[in-house]
């Protein structure tokens, strides 16, 4: 039987910055409602991590799995026109980023991070490691240290 290898850039990231975290081999489903019921946590400390196309490239954005993120409060943070901004096409996505639509991480991306206040004010934090079916979790003060990205208020 194939056993599902955890990704070992993200662990070896978080293992060189001694940071302490668990990892989750949840199974697959199919919203950020189900995998937080599944490990039991709140819907709220789930990370999401969403790519958007802007005029120079590509930027990615971690939001609370209980938030939506508003385009146009991101457009003023990126002094953009709400217009020249868009979310990554589905169908673009895994050629793109590198892992399929629901599996993009905060870690290891070449593209500079944005978190969502609301994520940054969880006392942990659970994200996807690049796979379906990995999640690590860690304090949220660790998850801002390594993911290096830039706290601001981008959701509804």
């Amino acid at each position: 039987m194939k056993q599902n290898k955890f990704p070992l850039a993200i662990t070896k990231l978080l293992d060189e910055n001694q940071v302490k975290y668990h990892h989750i081999n949840y199974g697959v489903a199919v919203t950020m409602d189900e995998v937080a019921r599944e490990l039991n946590v709140p819907c709220g400390s789930m990370a999401k991590t969403l790519v958007i196309k802007i005029p120079t490239g590509y930027i990615s954005i971690a939001l609370s799995g209980d938030k939506r993120l508003s385009m146009q409060k991101l457009a003023l943070e990126l002094q953009l026109a709400k217009s020249s901004i868009c979310l990554l096409p589905k169908k673009d996505f895994e050629s793109i980023v590198g892992v399929p639509v629901g599996a993009a991480s905060p870690f290891g991306f070449n593209m500079p991070l944005i978190i969502d206040k609301h994520l940054a004010e969880q006392s942990m934090i659970y994200c996807s490691c690049g796979t379906l079916v990995d999640i690590v979790g860690m304090k949220s003060a660790d998850f801002i240290k390594i993911s290096k990205g830039i706290i601001k208020d981008v959701t509804e």
